[in-house]
């Protein structure tokens, strides 16, 4: 599913490791890195202790720092060429390179192009995305949906995403007009992942002026 020139330091490691824990609940099976028998790693690359293979590959480093990743029998499948990669999971990987990230498949593929400064992938159709200290949203062919020039944004829940720009909050649609204006107190850092402010069952709850209501 972020960091410096590294991958946008804290940010890109949180993300990393969210996708982690998140692949730990959702029951995906992480094997012990060990080959086929008789194969064995191409040189100056070796298992650390927190190998693990993920749809059938493993990421990790080569001897220069640079990550790839290979198969059971210690084949390389993705090139030793990024300078960092999570594990796979539904057939993507988030890489980093020369500080941008993107998005690759099995076949080290670039489904989203080395161009945003973060990327965080959900169990969504969309793809959240840091660009210039700005976020939007993109579909998985790299179009935007919501435009890169918001403080924040929300998945879309019930065809509407909350986003935030310049201290105020409102709602955008799935062509990316503001469908509700942005007049709205910004909600609280845990409100976007409980859903305080997302749509359910056509209403949504707002706050303006410190006053909490109910909108449709």
């Amino acid at each position: 599913m972020t960091t410096g020139n590294s991958l946008k330091s804290i940010n890109k490691l949180a993300a990393t490791c969210g996708l982690l824990f998140s692949l730990v609940i959702s029951g995906q099976a992480l094997a012990e890195c060990q080959l086929e028998k008789g194969y064995t790693l191409p040189d100056g690359v070796e298992f650390d202790a927190g190998c693990r293979f993920l749809e059938g590959l493993a990421e990790l480093p080569d001897s220069n720092k640079r990550w790839g990743a290979v198969n059971s029998r210690g084949e390389i499948i993705i090139p030793f060429e990024y300078d960092i990669m999570t594990g796979f999971d539904k057939g993507l990987s988030i890489v980093s390179k020369q500080g941008k990230d993107g998005l690759i498949d099995k076949y080290n593929k670039l489904i989203i192009p080395l161009e945003y400064d973060s990327i965080y992938i959900y169990n969504s159709d969309f793809v959240k995305v840091n660009q210039d200290g700005k976020f939007g949203l993109i579909n998985y062919d790299n179009e935007v949906i919501i435009p890169i020039e918001y403080d924040d944004v929300d998945l879309f829940h019930e065809g509407l995403s909350m986003v935030i720009k310049d201290d105020l909050s409102g709602f955008v649609n799935l062509k990316g007009r503001i469908a509700i204006p942005l007049e709205f107190d910004p909600p609280g850092q845990s409100a976007f992942s409980s859903n305080l402010s997302a749509f359910k069952e056509g209403l949504a709850v707002v706050s303006k002026n410190s006053k909490q209501g109910v909108i449709d």
